[in-house]
């Protein structure tokens, strides 16, 4: 009884998977087949720029400015500097 009931339901949960498969995938493509057809969402995509999606212009795509590495001699001389200014005061 037990394996019947556990073959039974395991045929009614294909079934439902496979037909919720099939919706999600029927209204995916139909929706898509739509939105490909309308000629004012294909005008709008046309005159935008997609990838600027928060409208402030193209300044999220330029590359930050690398600082330069000073060289480990030059925060000697820095700091040896300010040691003469402190000892002179």
């Amino acid at each position: 009884m037990n394996t019947t009931m556990f073959i039974i339901g395991s045929i009614i949960f294909v079934a439902y998977m496979f037909g919720l498969l099939y919706a999600v995938n029927w209204g995916h493509t139909t929706q898509r087949d739509e939105m490909e057809r309308d000629r004012e969402l294909q005008e709008f995509f046309n005159k935008h720029d997609m990838i600027d999606y928060d409208g402030m212009g193209n300044q999220g795509r330029m590359p930050a400015p690398k600082k330069k590495k000073q060289s480990v001699s030059h925060e000697i001389e820095k700091a040896i500097k300010s040691f003469k200014n402190i000892k002179t005061k």
